[in-house]
């Protein structure tokens, strides 16, 4: 058996699509969330709990014998969900996904997810979801599965390693075979970006390269989610704006900021893959990381920042003092998701969030002050 398949714990995704295929498809999606390939060497990763620096980044390969298909191997031990997500959902490829661990793991789990038809097709997962075990299917079973065993007494024993290797080689993916953990040319990983164009020489032919990539930056910023949230947000303001005298063109401003933070969090949250709702309707056990891009997080954020802000700080008569309650905020809210979903604390994450919010705050104190100076 591979070595892979032997770790204490492994993750594990393969495509019914060539890897040639994938990258072409993701260096075509639309700019703020192209992937393009690059070149790494074929060594699985290690897929701890978080990732540590250094630590190999996720992998994609051409098993061996069956070029056909494209095994991912994720870099942690739960993320880089969004290779599947857009090959399944976006690109139209069948799919599966595994996850296994040993018995002896603080969260153990055996879990097989297929996808079909751009969305998920059957899930079943055995898992101890602290203190009890539970165990879990969705679709209809497909007919290389022992579903007498899901009716064994012990939960643990309804779906183990064995029988999640036996349904990936009954799927098609020969994992127990050497030839599938060799690549068959090289192995890549996919960074976020798009492929850069080579400037051609000339000056006219440099000056129209950079015309066409601002014309393209300009293009990524008009998704429609960010318009629909400003269009809502500039009626909101009208609307009020002639329905309550009070309602001044500075909170109108505000207003559309903050419809602009709304949306440019929601086109970062639907484009750059989050969560994929198939981990979450089969109930998710582990963390995933920050999934929308921190450059549009950080901005819609900070956006938000300057009219909760300004908001409180008016409210309160002091800005210091409402950039104080956002702080606590951000921290309230990230405490309260960790109790709630009994996951652990994601100070990192909270941290951003505050710091983001805060910066937005400050932008807006500059911005009176410059206002009242003038």
């Amino acid at each position: 058996m591979p070595h892979v398949l032997e770790r204490p714990f492994f993750n594990l995704s393969v495509v019914q699509a060539s890897l040639a295929t994938l990258i072409d498809q993701f260096a075509g999606l639309p700019t703020l969330v192209a992937m393009r390939a690059e070149p790494v060497a074929l060594a699985f990763p290690d897929q701890p709990y978080t990732a540590a620096p250094g630590a190999l980044p996720l992998l994609l390969w051409s098993p061996a014998c069956s070029p056909g298909l494209t095994a991912v191997m994720p870099h942690v031990s739960s993320g880089d969900y969004f290779v599947l997500e857009y090959a399944c959902k976006r690109f139209g490829h069948d799919g599966v996904a595994v996850r296994s661990s040993a018995a002896s793991d603080a969260e153990p789990i055996n879990e097989f997810v297929t996808y079909t038809g751009n969305r998920m097709q059957r899930a079943v997962r055995a898992m101890k979801d602290s203190p009890r075990w539970d165990f879990y299917q969705h679709g209809e079973s497909l007919p290389f599965e022992s579903v007498h065993a899901y009716t064994a007494r012990r939960v643990r024993d309804r779906l183990q390693r064995e029988a999640v290797l036996r349904y990936l080689e009954a799927w098609g993916a020969p994992v127990r075979d050497a030839g599938f953990w060799q690549s068959q040319g090289e192995a890549v990983t996919l960074v976020r970006g798009a492929v850069q164009p080579t400037l051609t020489p000339g000056r006219k032919n440099r000056l129209m390269d950079i015309l066409v990539n601002c014309f393209t930056a300009f293009a990524a910023l008009c998704h429609w989610r960010l318009v629909v949230s400003l269009a809502a947000g500039l009626l909101a303001a009208v609307v009020l704006a002639q329905l309550l005298p009070w309602f001044t063109g500075g909170m109108g401003i505000w207003l559309v900021l903050f419809a602009c933070g709304v949306g440019m969090l929601w086109e970062g949250d639907a484009s750059a893959g989050a969560a994929p709702a198939a981990s979450a309707a089969i109930g998710e056990a582990r963390p995933q990381g920050m999934l929308i891009s921190r450059p549009v997080a950080a901005l819609g954020l900070c956006l938000i920042g300057m009219v909760w802000g300004g908001l409180l700080g008016m409210w309160m008569g002091s800005l210091w003092a409402g950039a104080a309650v956002l702080l606590a905020a951000s921290f309230a809210v990230g405490m309260l998701w960790a109790w709630g979903l009994q996951r652990p604390v994601p100070w990192a994450y909270m941290a951003f969030a505050a710091c983001a919010l805060l910066s937005g705050v400050g932008v807006l104190r500059v911005l009176v002050e410059m206002t009242e100076r003038g």
